[in-house]
Parts: structure tokens; sequence; C-alpha cells
């Protein structure tokens, strides 16, 4: 069982982080004793297409698939992504309840794209660090606290 590296993880990393013994017996799905690599390949493809969706925006994805090694951040926020999904779809070997881990996995995105978190790197492909916030006017007079209707064309004032 070996599929490509997907940028910021592998089959080897799944197989790491819940056990060889789960991973056959969650994706081996024609029981030829060895996990089925389609199987694998998409679980981790689509997660790893879940986690960039959050990033996409903030990163430069092209700069963060080619660091070598990944962000760990990345990397393990894409392997909670494809744990919680396999024990959602197979809750009979879930050692937790996928579902509260996808929510998890979700409240984590969030905090890293609205710039409460950050990656675990130095430089880029990290956002600048005033990256957005408020802006206001330096107009000195106060904001009207009415709307403005315009009911003659002619009449700007």
């Amino acid at each position: 069982m070996t599929s490509p590296a997907l940028y910021y993880v592998t089959d080897a990393d799944l197989v790491d982080r819940i056990g060889e013994q789960a991973v056959r017996d969650m994706l081996d799905h024609d029981r030829d004793g060895t996990p089925d690599a389609g199987k694998v390949l998409r679980l981790l493809l689509d997660a790893v297409s879940y986690i960039e969706s959050f990033l996409r925006g903030i990163y430069d994805l092209g700069v963060l698939r080619a660091l070598s090694p990944p962000p760990n951040e990345v990397k393990r926020l894409v392997l909670d992504r494809a744990e919680a999904e396999l024990y959602c779809r197979h809750p009979e070997f879930a050692r937790f309840d996928g579902y509260k881990a996808k929510d998890r996995n979700d409240q984590e995105l969030q905090k890293l794209a609205t710039g409460v978190r950050r990656l675990d790197v130095i430089g880029p492909p990290e956002p600048a660090a005033n990256q957005g916030g408020t802006t206001g006017s330096f107009d000195p007079r106060p904001a009207s606290s009415t709307a403005r209707m315009f009911d003659d064309l002619g009449d700007f004032g």
C-alpha cells in the first residue's frame, strides 16, 4: 500500500496515526488482506481538499504544498479529518465519535482561517501579521446614524 505523497501526508502517515490493523479493517473492501490503495488515496485526497478549502485565500497553496517537510500543523489537520471521516463511516471500529472529531476539526480550521491560530512555520507561507482587522475613516466628522436618501437626483447635499 503505497500511494503518492499528497502534498502533506502519505498512507504511511495514516497507518502511523491509527495503526495498520485499523487501516486494514476499515479500508480493505475486497478482503484480500491489504487496504485498497484507491480507498486510501480517496480518503486522503478528500481530507487534503477539505483542509485546503479553509487555507485557500489565506495561504499561498503553491508555497505550502512545496514545503518539505510540510508544516506539521497542516499534516495533523489532514490526518485528523481523515481519521474522523473513517470513524463516521465505520463506527464499529471507532475509538471516539467521528462526528464530534469533525466538529473539533472545523473549529480548529476556523481559528486558522480567521488568524486566531497560525501554522507552525516562520515566514512564508504565513500571511502578514497585519492582515485583516478593522479599518476606519479619518474623517473628523461623526458618522451619521441615519441612512441618506436621495429623493431628488439633482440635489446631493
